[in-house]
């Protein structure tokens, strides 16, 4: 019995191969992924690693198109769902962000990927406090990505640092906050 779930998808161990060159060089690997997305165009787990080091060397409209079509591909790929979201609510477009998470809304409610949607929709109606908390319960049910955890740490964070002992006269908005380029580590492979 083959170990691929299809024709479409790539054998684990030329994703391993290509991880290990990712490991070492990240143009090395994009050309690996390139060269194995010939091969595999229906692959998504390919396109999310490819739009992941995209994201990382910050060239985020490919990173956009790449994950995008992982997404396509694969619409229950949470993970790849909730990059592409980041992507556009890190890239000032919080209402593209939010059509491309509300499947993640129907995951249970104490799932890590819903709380953290629902704390960075939040964040973007500018209610910072409930948004931390939102995401911080999030970052403690995770335990399947902790480089994920990591990024959100880093995020939650940055707003308290912007907003804790600014009471009320907030200077400037939590939603401005995020909704500029905010490099969050963690997003390659």
């Amino acid at each position: 019995m083959p170990s691929r779930i299809s024709d479409a998808e790539c054998p684990p161990e030329q994703v391993s191969e290509v991880l290990e060159v990712l490991d070492r060089d990240d143009d090395a690997g994009l050309d690996r992924l390139d060269v194995l997305l010939r091969d595999y165009a229906l692959d998504p787990r390919l396109h999310f690693l490819r739009g992941s080091i995209l994201a990382g060397q910050k060239r985020y409209e490919a990173a956009i198109v790449a994950i995008a079509r992982a997404v396509e591909i694969a619409p229950s790929f949470t993970t790849a769902r909730f990059q592409l979201g980041l992507l556009h609510f890190t890239s000032g477009d919080a209402e593209t962000a939010e059509g491309v998470w509300a499947p993640l809304l129907d995951l249970p409610a104490d799932d890590p990927l819903n709380l953290f949607v629902t704390g960075l929709n939040t964040l973007a109606r500018d209610a910072w406090r409930e948004a931390v908390a939102l995401i911080e319960r999030g970052i403690g049910l995770n335990t399947q990505n902790p480089p994920l955890n990591a990024s959100m740490r880093m995020l939650v964070d940055e707003v308290r640092a912007k907003f804790e002992g600014q009471g009320s006269a907030e200077a400037v908005s939590a939603a401005h906050l995020l909704l500029q380029r905010y490099d969050l580590p963690g997003t390659k492979h």
